[in-house]
């Protein structure tokens, strides 16, 4: 994940003294980190080298300075995902001064984090609240005490704070050794794949 930090003055080197092979490598890298699509997104989270969230402050500088609109919708999205003081205030970063997202990205995120914690709320809201229990469940009670002990838990965790729509598990697929029964999974997976959509 330190690769974006170093990455910023190399990329600024190979732009400014065109040293084409290596801007390409650290391009062809950037966009592993910060991929164009959502399939490739979703499999940078499973690998080792998933940038750290205050990196794509980082990311967005690179992508500004040194023409490489391909990874800014992720690196922006990424900056979604910090906390509100360091959208607004942005990070300090070691042998870099500090770094802040421009006005109009800072406003990008703002508006976006909060699109995106009400769109996860729909999603949430579509795998807790469909209908109940199924209505093939012969376990009523007991699923539905294990529905609103899993929404207990998710608010404790500050579940509903993050706006991590494309990058999380489906809860569904998080609280499958649950203790519902098989009729009111499949109905809480097929509820939370509708949210989705």
């Amino acid at each position: 994940s330190r690769c974006s930090v170093r990455s910023l003055p190399k990329i600024r080197m190979s732009s400014k003294y065109m040293v084409a092979d290596l801007r390409e490598d650290l391009v062809e890298h950037m966009e592993m980190l910060y991929p164009t699509t959502l399939k490739a997104f979703r499999r940078v989270k499973n690998k080792l080298f998933v940038p750290r969230t205050g990196h794509s402050i980082i990311a967005v500088h690179i992508a500004r300075e040194s023409h490489i609109p391909t990874i800014l919708p992720a690196a922006l999205y990424r900056c979604c995902n910090m906390s509100l003081k360091d959208i607004i205030d942005g990070i300090d970063v070691k042998g870099l001064r500090r770094l802040r997202l421009s006005d109009s990205d800072r406003r990008t995120c703002l508006l976006a984090r909060e699109t995106l914690i009400r769109k996860k709320h729909e999603i949430v809201d579509a795998f807790l609240w469909s209908e109940g229990p199924s209505g093939d469940c012969e376990e009523e009670d007991d699923c539905t005490e294990e529905l609103h002990r899993i929404q207990a838990d998710e608010r404790v965790d500050d579940y509903f704070e993050l706006c991590d729509v494309f990058s999380r598990d489906m809860l569904s697929e998080e609280h499958s050794d649950c203790g519902l029964c098989e009729d009111c999974q499949t109905a809480r997976k097929d509820a939370e794949r509708v949210g989705q959509s």
